[in-house]
């Protein structure tokens, strides 16, 4: 008996493992089936105004759990949704900027932990008016060192608030504080790194149709303040317009942009001045 009890005993091992390995695989098959599913019936966007829940929109679809703060309806055409986000980021510094500290740092080691927490609704009247509002809230903890300004907290914050009209089939404005974003994020963009995103304070007319967008716009950056409610549109100014031609659906894009901006908020050598610059 003791010459057998060892191989037993590991077989069994074996055995357990396998079952708990087989086990998680079902349970991960199980997990990406049900994202899969909710995906493919619906689609939560970097810019939230872009969501798609239109699979919830449906007297035949029975909503469960968070899906009934979609679509709520009003009267017959008029519908309210809810929506959020939270995000959590831990971060650790050590020597920050090669160690050479800024006047009133603490330390030049620490750990912080970033907080966003975001909530918004968007109301539907009708097809050619929408209503979007958005507030935001980030917070910095555990960090004795100065926050970066703009970028490290935001205690509270109506982050958007615009309308859209559809004053034709294929053209619409967006009036309002919204966030923008186009190609590959380089010209200009939401911000998603640092702990609060940039809106604009903007006024968009869009062109769509089947092979071409085109946006025409005026806007100002808002700059993110650490208080409740204070946040300030910047006095840059850029216009301009941005398209994007469809030659090969999916596969050839052609974006072409132009661009002009207007700023009193550069320095150069430690002087402050005017900047007038095209870009295209």
């Amino acid at each position: 008996m003791p010459n057998h009890s060892g191989p037993v005993t590991f077989n069994q091992h074996q055995f357990s493992q396998r079952v708990n390995q087989q086990s998680m695989i079902k349970i991960i098959i199980a997990i990406i089936c049900i994202v899969s599913t909710f995906f493919a019936q619906s689609q939560i966007n970097m810019v939230r105004y872009n969501d798609n829940f239109g699979c919830l929109n449906n007297d035949t679809f029975h909503k469960k759990g968070v899906e009934k703060l979609k679509y709520i309806h009003l009267s017959k055409e008029p519908n309210i949704s809810f929506g959020g986000e939270i995000r959590e980021q831990y971060q650790y510094y050590n020597n920050p900027n090669f160690g050479d500290m800024q006047p009133g740092f603490i330390k030049d080691y620490t750990s912080q932990l970033m907080q966003r927490v975001m909530l918004h609704t968007n109301i539907e009247l009708g097809n050619k008016l929408r209503i979007f509002a958005q507030l935001g809230s980030a917070f910095r903890f555990f960090n004795p060192n100065m926050a970066t300004p703009e970028i490290d907290e935001n205690k509270l914050s109506v982050h958007q608030a615009f309308i859209d009209f559809h004053f034709q089939k294929r053209w619409m404005l967006r009036l309002g504080r919204q966030e923008i974003s186009y190609a590959n994020h380089r010209l200009l963009t939401f911000r998603e790194g640092p702990n609060t995103r940039l809106a604009f304070d903007a006024g968009v007319v869009k062109y769509n149709v089947e092979k071409r967008n085109m946006d025409v716009f005026i806007l100002s950056p808002v700059i993110s303040k650490p208080g409740v409610f204070d946040d300030q549109s910047a006095k840059d100014v850029t216009a301009g317009f941005y398209a994007t031609e469809n030659i090969i659906p999916k596969k050839l894009l052609l974006d072409y942009y132009f661009l002009n901006l207007n700023t009193a908020r550069r320095k150069y050598n430690f002087v402050a001045g005017k900047e007038n610059r095209q870009s295209y």
